[in-house]
């Protein structure tokens, strides 16, 4: 089972293949390097470089690593302390120092939290989920990718979406919930089939295979890390080489077919030389064991238990075991405050969201109250003007009733004083 990492350097997606030795890229790097004027271009090629050699030749990543991690302590430079502590957190999945990997994690992420970088913090909590995964505290490990999970999704990262649906699976996996590890596994296959990039296809094989292999179905077993196998010889990946050839030892071993495990698992430890890990060393030398006493070989079992032994106790001591947990008690301390913290801010910004509606709501019923009373007002002198209006409008009908009525009279009194026309023209002679 492969922990997968994201890249973190985006100029290393334009190059597929990992051989360091042929490598132009780093013969580009190199001459950069040689060329480079300031500090900070120099932290940037050295993080380059320690990306570029990454699992294949986990000691020259680990020396390029603390080359850029010393010089950005004098310079406080963010980008070299990140990737520093990030690369050498990234080797141990090699060295198998796992208690050193999540001291060198922890820090990466508190750098990345400081300058409020989420894809630093994003790849630091995979970082940590994954040195979980690689140290048995499966169930610890599980929270953090899910974590990942919502985050991915909200931001429809396609790459990170597969990574964290993959881990997770691994994490049912090595838990024996396989119902639950094929749902999540077909999830990453799916992205990644999508998404068209071998690479990440093969390492989802080779965990298939792994999941078949424990289902008891050795023949899908071998199908899927065998199409693992072909795509990493392909582009050069010693890591996933030195996996899938031991996966498929495991596998021919659990077949009965011990000349074809014996000679996947020679391929195995070649490749695990290469990339100097102790951890599929153990793994080799339990399986190689297993096949020197079931052909009843005593001496030569002795001696691969005694090489076991001497490789298990560098990776499993007890030492190891108590900086893990402790590392792992502070991890979630941590985390538990940052949700605590996160919460709090909620709850604060769910007050003063409050506040401000009690606040507008106020003020818009205080407004609604002073709009009111303005009209209101208005109509009160909107009707008292109405109502003197027709006040008036009576006083001038009386006054107009009142003349009318005194002209009435008088013409009434003309008329009784005036003599009628018959009667003047009674008096008036007529002209003959």
């Amino acid at each position: 089972m492969k922990p997968y990492l994201l890249p973190l350097v985006p100029l290393l997606a334009l190059f597929p293949s990992f051989h360091a030795k042929a490598d132009t890229l780093l013969d580009s790097l190199r001459r950069e390097l040689r060329n480079a004027h300031h500090d900070t271009s120099r932290v940037r090629l050295y993080v380059s470089m320690a990306y570029r050699y990454g699992w294949n030749s986990s000691d020259s990543s680990i020396f390029y690593a603390n080359r850029a991690l010393d010089l950005s302590k004098k310079l406080s430079y963010s980008h070299g302390l990140y990737h520093g502590h990030h690369l050498l957190a990234n080797a141990c999945f090699i060295t198998g120092e796992f208690a050193k990997g999540m001291t060198e994690e922890k820090k990466a992420l508190a750098v990345a939290r400081l300058v409020k970088n989420d894809e630093w913090e994003y790849r630091s909590i995979n970082s940590l989920g994954l040195l979980y995964l690689q140290a048995d505290k499966f169930k610890d490990a599980i929270p953090l990718f899910y974590e990942l999970i919502g985050r991915a999704e909200k931001n429809s990262d396609g790459r990170s979406l597969g990574s964290a649906y993959n881990n997770l699976a691994n994490c049912y996996l090595k838990l024996g919930n396989y119902d639950e590890s094929l749902k999540w596994r077909k999830k990453a296959i799916t992205i990644r089939l999508k998404r068209n990039v071998p690479n990440e296809l093969a390492d989802s094989y080779n965990d298939l295979g792994e999941t078949y292999l424990q289902l008891d179905l050795p023949d899908s077993a071998v199908f899927y890390f065998k199409k693992c196998l072909e795509i990493k010889e392909n582009i050069g990946d010693e890591e996933m080489c030195a996996l899938s050839t031991l996966n498929l030892g495991a596998t021919y071993l659990k077949l009965g077919d011990y000349r074809k495990a014996k000679d996947y698992l020679a391929r195995s430890m070649h490749w695990t030389n290469r990339i100097n890990s102790n951890l599929y060393r153990i793994e080799i030398l339990k399986y190689q064991a297993e096949i020197a006493g079931k052909e009843n070989d005593h001496a030569q079992e002795a001696g691969i238990l005694k090489q076991l032994l001497l490789f298990k106790d560098s990776v499993y001591n007890e030492e190891n075991r108590r900086q893990m947990n402790q590392l792992h008690a502070e991890f979630e301390s941590e985390r538990k405050e940052l949700q605590i913290k996160a919460l709090e801010t909620e709850k604060y910004a769910e007050e003063s969201r409050g506040r401000i509606i009690l606040t507008v709501s106020v003020a818009g019923l205080v407004l609604l109250s002073v709009f009111l009373l303005i009209v209101f007002n208005r109509f009160r002198v909107t009707r008292r003007q109405k109502s003197e209006i027709e006040n008036q409008k009576i006083l001038v009908e009386e006054k107009q009733k009142e003349i009318l009525d005194s002209i009435h009279y008088a013409k009434r009194i003309q008329n009784s004083l005036m003599p009628t026309e018959k009667y003047i023209h009674s008096k008036i002679p007529s002209k003959k």
